[in-house]
């Protein structure tokens, strides 16, 4: 599927995935449209990629990474990195790097809610 089809059918699957893991939807915007721009640089020389959409959003999470240490942000105490982080590992399967990374980041959760929400992602894990 051509570039402008990819745009047009998984924009919105790519965007909300995004805002999931960045959990800013500007950001995940921003983030999106960068990850397109370089599909358009890279795609038509490289060839499309096997999946897609998980390039986009995966190049776009990278980019967003990228961003965040540009504007000198401290990963190490970002909690919405480490949470994102242990959410792209549990769906690669990699269970035990993603109850680390929620481990981690119930360390810098900041409400209760948060501490809640990161115990219920980890209790699934771990009976799954």
């Amino acid at each position: 599927m051509a570039l402008d089809g990819v745009f047009r059918e998984h924009w919105a699957r790519v965007l909300a995935t995004l805002v999931g893991i960045l959990g800013d939807i500007e950001l995940a915007e921003d983030a999106a449209q960068e990850a397109f721009a370089i599909a358009a640089e890279r795609w038509p020389r490289d060839g499309e990629p096997d999946n897609p959409v998980g390039w986009l959003i995966s190049t776009a999470r990278n980019r967003a990474i990228d961003t965040f240490a540009d504007d000198g942000l401290e990963l190490d105490h970002y909690r919405y990195f480490h949470s994102a982080r242990a959410e792209l590992l549990r769906r690669a399967g990699r269970d035990d790097e993603a109850r680390h990374a929620y481990r981690r980041a119930l360390e810098l959760a900041q409400t209760d809610a948060e501490r809640r929400s990161l115990n219920d992602q980890l209790s699934q894990l771990s009976s799954g």
